[in-house]
């Protein structure tokens, strides 16, 4: 329904597919309960496959080799803010000129302090505005391009972004690296084991197509 700008239009859409409501309505409860059944089924195979699908650190190993490029980890900038509402632009201000005026030995605490009693972050509000380390491209673009060239233990804003006003404190700076096979041996092997059980659920299913007549219906919206 939301894909329409109106009900009218929703239903106008429907009717040129000769579909009624309450037939539509059918098809996606029919859609849905089959989604949940396939996905129990699988589910239930995947404990059935578990045994049979162990990851050697020999394997591990050899992937991390050939696949490094994946493991790789871009700059870092450690930061914390105090995110205001748009329009609380003279308070972000005000709170601003306050930090400025701490010594450098003061500011970490007095921005911690600043941001549980006036961040609009929520998650972040009661650890003082903790972002913690940021790898470049994973926020908003208006935040790295100040906090990035910026030296540890800057103060800086206000940052206008989608979320609102943000000021920020730099903690620390950490250069892009390869991350060791050991630091990412973990998610290595469970890479491999999600691919040998999708792999496995493919098998299982084409045994399925060829075992059983299968036919496929899909609505026509």
């Amino acid at each position: 329904r939301q894909r329409f700008n109106t009900q009218d239009d929703f239903e106008a859409a429907l009717k040129a597919e000769r579909v009624s409501i309450p037939e539509f309505r059918n098809r996606l409860r029919e859609r849905v309960r089959d989604q949940m059944t396939y996905s129990r089924m699988t589910k239930f195979k995947e404990q059935e496959f578990r045994g049979s699908l162990n990851v050697t650190d020999e394997e591990a190993k050899a992937f991390y080799d050939q696949n490094q490029e994946r493991f790789a980890q871009g700059d870092q900038v450690k930061l914390r803010h105090i995110l205001f509402p748009l329009a609380a632009e003279a308070q972000a201000k005000s709170v601003l000129a306050s930090l400025k005026a701490k010594k450098p030995s003061e500011l970490k605490d007095a921005f911690i302090a600043a941001a549980r009693k006036y961040s609009a972050d929520q998650p972040t509000r009661e650890q003082g505005g903790n972002l913690g380390w940021i790898e470049k491209g994973q926020s908003w673009p208006e935040l790295e391009n100040l906090a990035f060239p910026a030296k540890d233990g800057s103060l800086l804003g206000p940052v206008k972004t989608d979320a609102g006003l943000h000021l920020l404190l730099v903690e620390g700076h950490q250069h892009g690296k390869t991350r060791s096979f050991d630091e990412v041996k973990a998610n290595v092997r469970n890479l491999i084991y999600q691919d040998k059980n999708q792999k496995r659920l493919a098998e299982w299913i084409d045994e399925l197509k060829h075992k059983y007549y299968v036919e496929r219906k899909e609505p026509a919206l």
